[in-house]
């Protein structure tokens, strides 16, 4: 579910800058900002291993572009993240599918 938030919040801002709403741009790019900060809270590197410290490494430059397509104001930028969360739900979709069935 946070994935779709951050998904959203990002084809908000889309959205508001294509209307020039730089404020709301602002908002949701803070808004999916958060839910990935949050994903890097959450990861237990001990537990986690190898993959929670690139999952880590992912997580930040996703931050880090975002931050920067909120000071550019660059669509490219939102739509890069936004490309690599949809990546991410999907594999992490497809994770509980198997381990369902096992």
């Amino acid at each position: 579910m946070l994935y779709d938030g951050a998904i959203q919040y990002l084809n908000k801002a889309k959205k508001e800058l294509e209307n020039k709403n730089i404020q709301e741009v602002h908002n949701n790019i803070i808004g999916a900002q958060k839910i990935i900060a949050e994903f890097m809270n959450t990861l237990d590197m001990e537990l986690g291993g190898d993959v929670a410290v690139n999952l880590y490494n992912l997580y930040e430059y996703l931050h880090f572009r975002l931050i920067q397509a909120n000071i550019k104001k660059d669509i490219v930028m939102i739509e890069e993240v936004l490309g690599h969360l949809k990546d991410l739900k999907q594999t992490w979709e497809e994770a509980i599918k198997i381990a369902a069935k096992e």
